[in-house]
């Protein structure tokens, strides 16, 4: 399952939210094995971010994935969404941050689910 959360410096209206939320439910499914379907996906409400010491449209995002250990397809993900928040915000792909993570295990709701029991 993937969990990306959007934190941004750009102001954005519901409907370019929605672009966004599709936009990164596509690139999702550049990584193997992986789909909007199981996307967790939170924007964060604008915040001012700081970048090379003044303020400038930004965007740090946090995309983790689980059981992608091998990285396959997170450079396809990085610049479809680095182009998404170019198209829709306006923000360049050179101040599109994506730290990656990688989760061995999570839960939903009771059960939970460990990436080293499953292989």
């Amino acid at each position: 399952m993937p969990f990306v959360t959007v934190r941004t410096s750009a102001a954005m209206s519901r409907e370019q939210e929605l672009a966004l939320k599709s936009r990164i439910g596509q690139a999702v499914s550049l990584v193997p094995g992986k789909s909007e379907a199981s996307l967790l996906l939170c924007f964060e409400p604008p915040c001012r971010l700081y970048l090379r010491g003044a303020e400038a449209p930004a965007a740090l995002i946090s995309a983790d994935f689980f059981g992608s250990e091998d990285h396959v397809g997170f450079d396809r993900f990085a610049a479809a969404v680095s182009r998404a928040f170019d198209d829709v915000l306006g923000v360049p792909p050179e101040n599109v941050f994506i730290r990656f993570g990688d989760i061995g295990v999570w839960s939903a709701g009771c059960a939970a689910f460990d990436i080293a029991r499953l292989r």
